[in-house]
């Protein structure tokens, strides 16, 4: 069970949003602070003993380069959800690339050249990188400590469909949307990463909804594939059958304003508890595994 105390709710920064689509052009943050520390959250409460007190040893390591805008409240979490905005908030141009993936959405696995695509940094091919530096004798205790920042938050990005597809439209950053009853506009990336589930939360902190999904799926997904490719061609398909079948938009950018149904926004409030109860025990079980060695 998870009994992590609450912390007070951090509100989604839209500037820094559109910063990064403007800067990079690609895909925002997944899950913002909150939807990273409550996978981050899950993972821990399914740990080894061994394994978490590896794991505090080696996050207890300061990281290079030190955090610009570390989540707000993540002092009172344990080290694991304390950590998991770190990759977000040391990124950089040339990382940028670490946290997705652009998958056609008619690409299916095994007839699309998933090399060409990911080439050499994509999130597959850095968590996998990562993943081999934990379990690597020879890595020093500071490149662990930065490896294993990197896993905690890359698993949870690998579980954001819009980090693993793409429509022509830069992963939805650029299909302007409004959610029901809300007057400011947003974009479908922003929506999956942050805005919907913030309307799931309501008043909760992380730790709070981290135990309202334990309640609800309980070991449900405890089982599953520990590879990173396994996981993206999964997002994928919720990507093509929740995030943008209900819409049936032509491929590229949309200056038009969506407005999406309560309906949808109902599929698509299911299916991120679903990832983000899968993407907590994915991260416990890759961890456990890599760290137990």
């Amino acid at each position: 069970m998870l009994y992590y105390p609450a912390v007070r709710r951090r509100l989604p920064s839209q500037l820094v949003t559109v910063t990064v689509f403007l800067l990079t052009g690609a895909p925002a943050w997944a899950w913002g602070c909150r939807g990273h520390q409550i996978v981050a959250l899950i993972a821990a409460a399914h740990l080894q003993p061994a394994v978490a007190a590896r794991v505090r040893q080696i996050l207890a390591i300061p990281a290079s380069p030190e955090a610009r805008r570390p989540c707000r409240g993540s002092v009172s979490l344990p080290p694991l959800a304390r950590v998991a905005g770190w990759a977000d908030a040391v990124r950089t141009a040339s990382t940028d690339p670490f946290h997705f993936v652009n998958l056609p959405l008619d690409a299916r696995r095994g007839h699309v050249d998933y090399a060409a695509i990911c080439q050499s940094d994509c999130i597959s091919a850095v968590l996998n990188r990562y993943l081999a530096q934990l379990r690597a004798p020879a890595t020093s205790p500071r490149q662990r400590a930065v490896a294993l920042r990197y896993v905690i938050h890359l698993v949870g990005d690998a579980f954001q469909p819009l980090h693993v597809s793409d429509n022509a439209d830069r992963g939805g950053n650029c299909v302007r949307t409004r959610l029901p009853r809300v007057r400011r506009r947003s974009d479908l990336h922003a929506d999956w990463d942050s805005q919907i589930l913030n309307r799931m939360m309501r008043s909760q902190g992380p730790a709070a909804y981290a135990r309202r999904l334990e309640q609800r799926f309980g070991r449900r997904y405890a089982a599953g594939s520990l590879r990173p490719l396994d996981w993206i061609w999964s997002s994928h398909a919720v990507a093509v059958g929740t995030a943008y079948g209900p819409l049936h938009l032509a491929p590229g950018c949309h200056a038009r304003t969506l407005r999406l149904r309560p309906a949808y926004v109902r599929g698509a409030e299911a299916a991120i508890a679903v990832q983000l109860d899968r993407a907590g025990w994915r991260l416990a079980a890759v961890l456990n595994q890599e760290l137990a060695r």
